[in-house]
């Protein structure tokens, strides 16, 4: 599939999530942070979890809530208990539109949130990644390597096979970090272990001339 192809739908499955997220409750939305986070801490541990959530804790806190992004967007679009007042007659007026568009920016930011907490989570997978990545690497410059020794057949079936491979994951994964629902625990190491093996084959297919 070309490239422009790959955005279209990439950009089609994040407005789809996007749309999903703003729809459901806040409290839907809280349950499933909840969930995911009691899954995270029965897969990697008390320690390790606080870590991962601790540092999405400061990362939001420094993006979002220190820079005033948080409060100004409900200040822009839902006015205040004094300005309520101020307009004389009209406090009661879209008082139901606000109040349903005040739950769909506390779901907006729960999912920011907890897209900041799924990319901590992914960095605890970080050094194990290094090694196991660099493993296939050499892995496969060495199957390379034979190949050209030996006059050994590349094959560009397997390389392609892999690139798409590995592009998939990619894409998974980007449009899972900002799904507004539980999230496999289990999805930066499976991604991992693909990523792993298509390294490895990927290297060794590659074209002798490269």
């Amino acid at each position: 599939m070309k490239g422009a192809g790959w955005k279209l739908w990439l950009a089609i499955a994040m407005l789809y999530l996007l749309l999903y997220g703003v729809l459901v409750g806040d409290k839907w939305m809280t349950r499933a942070i909840n969930t995911e986070q009691a899954q995270v801490t029965r897969f990697l541990g008390a320690p390790a979890t606080d870590t991962a959530y601790e540092r999405a804790r400061r990362w939001y806190r420094h993006m979002f809530l220190d820079t005033g992004m948080v409060k100004n967007s409900f200040s822009l679009f839902i006015p205040t208990e004094a300005q309520k007042k101020a307009s004389r007659g009209m406090e009661t007026l879209g008082e139901h539109q606000f109040r349903w568009f005040d739950g769909r920016l506390r779901v907006f930011w729960s999912m920011v949130y907890q897209a900041l907490v799924r990319v901590s989570v992914y960095l605890l997978w970080w050094p194990i990644a290094l090694i196991l990545l660099g493993a296939a690497f050499m892995d496969g410059m060495i199957r390379r390597r034979i190949k050209m020794v030996a006059f050994g057949e590349m094959y560009p079936e397997r390389f392609g096979v892999s690139l798409l491979v590995m592009k998939l994951g990619l894409y998974v994964m980007l449009v899972l970090t900002f799904a507004p629902f539980t999230v496999p625990v289990w999805l930066a190491p499976g991604f991992l272990a693909l990523a792993v093996l298509a390294t490895g084959v990927l290297v060794a297919n590659t074209h002798k001339h490269v």
